[in-house]
């Protein structure tokens, strides 16, 4: 069942008025309901816990007389919760206290929404069960140990409070505060033991300049840069960015990386994305399990009983937002979102047999003229010739630059959301839209008027939408706003640096549910301990799957009877806990 989060903070608010919460505590339930929803923390579930346990006595009473430690009495926190936050608050405003310990803290969780408030007024903070953080809260966002919680009652916890984000650290890392460029703070970071510098902050002259250090007062062996504007992108340029002139081993383009993985989900119709591997003789695709599949409820082992002539493996499931690494008895359900790789040349097929007919888009529209929409746009005409594309931007110089960079892509000047720009720009007839302006409530917007143009529901079925999202929590409205994907730039950026992290034989990396998962084809060479043995007696850990083999140019789909030879090419999953056990297996080395 589909719903807004408009209706949850709307059924609970009047739940908690009908509970006989008082006036304004009943909207401070309701929020903390529907924020903790928001965060993919299960707020209805808690709610329907709370709603069993009520026992009528609406105290939010607490004795705040000794500062340091305030006893909570084991009453929950979606009551007492909102007046302790304020409280706790005020006394850091005004006392700058800045550390309270809480005991016998019921339901802990319900504290979360009310901190999330204040952490958009550059208040941070931290909470800790022990010496141990579970939850850290910076700029409204928030990021929770989610085991903390597995039991409502923690007899003692920990809120810290700061006003310097640096202090509120989620990763065991060390960090050092200053200009990157500067010789003094790279010295401090211990730049002289660096295998990596890894320079991608928001200024591209920052991180050329973080390189030129590295390498000039370090000898920093690789130096990865990330690199926006275009102009220092230009081919004519390229020769500038060697040992000589300016040491950058590898240059990441965010705005280039996201335009070829959006072409990539172009080019396979049908599904979620598509990534090549080992000459693109290889690809793993991310596909939607709905009701057209006929392989629901169908053992995995089975797949290859009914399909002896596809060249496909599973190796990973997305069921419940919780991945899984499926075994031979295992079967896919209707919403499950599968990892398969497959031989390239199948892909058609492949997509048809999990119940996915679609065809290649070729009226496809974009909304926002910037890097990525130009760098795609480009891309299309170079490959898909029977495509034709359209661009809206609202800024009239940059409409001006993208029609005289583009040969046959039609250019609009206007704003997407009006909608007599969309009516000139033909939304009605496009097959996809692509919403990849810089911000992302515009994006969402796009993506509802594209419903709202549809002639009918086929119509709607038949459109792709995609949208460019920067925060995690928009990700959450992708069903309620019938967006068929939405495009993280992180990930992307992630994923593209990976693949240079790890040295030796891996040639691609990609991640999968916020890097906890890697696809990577590495290739086996003489020192590897897979080389002659059976898949069946490799002892490989279950945090890895292998996907597909390339050998002599052709595709395999190891059995249990497979052996690995010299120089194959394996492309497989791996948990990224497992990575070092990956590293010695293949004989990947850390630089």
């Amino acid at each position: 069942m589909s719903y807004s989060y408009y209706e949850v903070y709307t059924n609970t608010q009047r739940a908690f008025s009908g509970m006989n919460f008082p006036h304004g505590m009943d909207e401070d339930a309701a929020y903390a309901i529907t924020w903790l929803e928001l965060y993919n923390l299960k707020g209805l579930d808690l709610f329907c816990s709370f709603f069993e346990e009520f026992n009528n006595q609406i105290d939010c009473k607490i004795d705040i007389s000794n500062i340091k430690k305030i006893d909570l009495k084991n009453k929950s926190n979606l009551i007492t919760g909102p007046g302790l936050i304020d409280y706790i608050v005020s006394k850091f405003i005004v006392n700058n206290i800045k550390e309270y310990n809480l005991i016998n803290c019921y339901d802990p969780i319900f504290l979360l929404p009310m901190l999330s408030k204040y952490s958009k007024n550059n208040i941070y903070t931290k909470i800790l069960n022990g010496p141990k953080i579970f939850c850290i809260i910076s700029n409204g966002k928030v990021s929770v140990n989610k085991k903390f919680f597995i039991n409502k009652k923690n007899n003692k916890i920990k809120i810290i409070l700061s006003n310097d984000p640096y202090e509120s650290d989620t990763l065991d890392i060390k960090t050092v505060i200053g200009a990157s460029s500067h010789p003094s703070i790279l010295s401090l970071a211990g730049a002289k033991d660096c295998d990596i510098l890894i320079a991608v902050t928001k200024s591209d002259e920052n991180n050329m300049i973080s390189c030129q250090i590295g390498y000039s007062l370090f000898k920093i062996p690789k130096k990865i840069a990330r690199i926006r504007s275009q102009d220092y992108l230009n081919p004519k340029f390229t020769r500038v960015y060697n040992k000589e002139n300016l040491p950058i081993d590898v240059i990441i383009s965010p705005e280039i990386e996201i335009a070829k993985s959006i072409q990539r989900k172009l080019e396979a119709p049908g599904a979620l994305d598509s990534v090549p591997f080992a000459d693109n003789k290889i690809r793993l695709l991310e596909i939607l399990i709905n009701e057209n599949c006929k392989l629901i409820n169908i053992k995995l082992n089975d797949l290859t009983k009914k399909h002896p002539n596809l060249d496909a493996n599973i190796i990973g499931i997305i069921r419940d937002e919780k991945f899984l690494i499926p075994k031979k008895n295992d079967y896919v359900k209707k919403n499950d979102k599968i990892y398969v790789i497959i031989n390239s040349s199948q892909m058609s097929e492949t997509l048809e047999v999990f119940g996915h007919n679609e065809k290649i888009s070729k009226n496809i529209l974009i909304v926002g003229g910037g890097n990525i929409g130009f760098n795609l746009a480009k891309n299309i005409e170079e490959t898909l010739d029977s495509a034709r594309v359209k661009i809206i931007e609202k800024n009239k110089e940059r409409a001006e630059f993208l029609a005289s960079e583009l040969n046959n892509t039609i250019v609009i000047n206007g704003d997407a959301l009006d909608e007599e720009v969309l009516v000139e720009a033909n939304l009605q007839e496009a097959e996809t839209v692509l919403a990849l302006t810089n911000d992302d409530e515009d994006n969402l917007m796009v993506s509802v008027l594209v419903e709202k143009f549809a002639k009918d529901e086929k119509d709607i079925y038949d459109k792709r939408t995609m949208a460019l999202i920067n925060k995690p929590n928009y990700s959450l409205l992708q069903n309620s706003l019938k967006i068929d994907d939405l495009i993280d730039p992180r990930m992307n950026t992630v994923s593209s640096i990976l693949k240079h992290i790890h040295k030796g034989t891996i040639e691609t990396a990609y991640t999968i549910m916020n890097g906890e998962y890697e696809v990577i084809e590495a290739e086996i060479i003489e020192t590897s301990e897979l080389i002659n043995k059976e898949l069946k007696n490799s002892n490989l850990p279950e945090e890895i799957r292998i996907g597909a083999v390339l050998r002599d140019n052709k595709v395999i789909i190891p059995r249990s009877n497979f052996v690995f030879q010299k120089e194959d090419k394996v492309v497989f999953l791996a948990k990224k806990d497992s990575i070092s056990v990956v590293e010695n297996i293949f004989r990947i080395s850390s630089i």
